[in-house]
């Protein structure tokens, strides 16, 4: 639905496909991206994996998680990006969170 807009805002346009968590195949991003090449009017478009990492046994996994999945500890950092750029979760400001919290994500 976005990439209808693209072709509209000379100023600059970008499409964040988030929380590629779940997507480890290349074939399946491959796949992905062609279709958003081919099917969509979006001009720039890039992908991020939200990652979670244990302060206690350095576990990384994917996604923003509440502790860790290896040792049950909730010293844990969590990053995504908002902005352009990958950061800790907790440093987020209000506005910056309540994107975060206000994504929605769907299977494609």
């Amino acid at each position: 639905m976005e990439g209808e807009f693209h072709p509209l805002c000379n100023g600059g346009h970008i499409f964040h496909a988030f929380n590629m968590d779940a997507v480890n195949d290349a074939e399946v991003f491959a796949n992905i991206t062609e279709n958003i090449c081919t099917k969509t009017d979006l001009g720039f478009f890039a992908y991020t994996k939200n990652l979670t990492i244990c302060r206690k046994c350095n576990k990384i996994c994917y996604g923003i998680k509440n502790g860790c999945i290896q040792c049950g500890s909730n010293d844990i950092t969590s990053y995504s990006r908002v902005t352009g750029y990958y950061q800790r979760v907790d440093n987020f400001n209000n506005a910056k969170q309540k994107e975060l919290d206000d994504r929605r994500y769907m299977n494609i």
